[in-house]
Order: structure tokens, then sequence, then C-alpha cells
């Protein structure tokens, strides 16, 4: 029988490891918390006018 030369074996083991390292890099971003997307500039000033008003009309509530 023919023994596997060492070439061979480290270029396996070298293949192994690069493989590994690819996707710990490529699953090292999964861990992000919060939103994956960004509030625009417009649904932000929206919310805060919807904000204003209810703490208006709340403060108007408690005069009465």
């Amino acid at each position: 029988m023919r023994k596997k030369s060492n070439k061979s074996s480290m270029r396996k083991q070298n293949s192994i490891i690069l493989a590994f390292f690819i996707i710990s890099v490529l699953l090292s971003g999964c861990g992000i918390k919060g939103p994956l997307t960004q509030k625009s500039v417009q649904e932000k000033t929206d919310n805060a006018k919807t904000e204003q008003k209810q703490n208006s009309s709340a403060g108007s509530l408690q005069e009465n």
C-alpha cells in the first residue's frame, strides 16, 4: 500500500484551518444587536412631532 506524502496531508490540514478561519470571520458579524436598518431622518422628525403632540395633549388633560 502506498503511504500518503507529508505534503498532501499538510495541504489538507492547511485547507481545513483556512476554512475554519474564513467561517469564523464570516460568522463574527452575526452577533450585532439592535435593528438591522437605520431610521431615516424623515421618520425621526415625524416621531418627534407625534411625541410632542402626545405630551402637549397629556399636559392639557392634566390641567382640566
